[in-house]
């Protein structure tokens, strides 16, 4: 947690009762508490954010998109923890391309997970990728 405080300092705000129902939402969800703690430690943000709310957004584009489960969505997550820290309207932009380019859900969850980040970058940034290899 030491760590955690040097890199984010923001946390010594956060109430022990926020920091545990971070704890027990990832549990929640089938995330153990060393995961979790891994997670909060690549990305701190994680304590910042309505988590509940960020999760039921992005389940629910995801859904709409391209019909992907829960289980799909917190596979990514574990490769990519930015995921629920992302505004859902750039999540909605990328799954946009992804249907545009007729993306499966093994491409969809190879690129999420494998990019390093692609979904953290600019729509434009992604476009431009497409442009030039089609």
């Amino acid at each position: 947690m030491k760590s955690i405080v040097v890199k984010y300092p923001v946390i010594l705000s956060k109430s022990e009762e926020e920091i545990n129902k971070y704890f027990d939402i990832m549990a929640s969800h089938g995330i153990k508490k060393d995961a979790a703690m891994n997670y909060l430690l690549q990305v701190p943000k994680l304590l910042s954010e309505p988590l509940e709310t960020k999760i039921k957004e992005t389940i629910f584009v995801f859904e709409l998109y391209h019909k992907m489960t829960e289980k799909d969505v917190f596979e990514i997550f574990r490769a990519f923890p930015y995921l629920f820290c992302l505004q859902t309207r750039k999540i909605q932009l990328f799954l946009g391309q992804f249907k545009k380019y007729r993306f499966t859900h093994k491409q969809i969850k190879n690129v999420c997970m494998n990019s390093g980040g692609l979904l953290g970058c600019k729509v434009g940034n992604f476009k431009g990728l497409f442009d030039v290899l089609l």
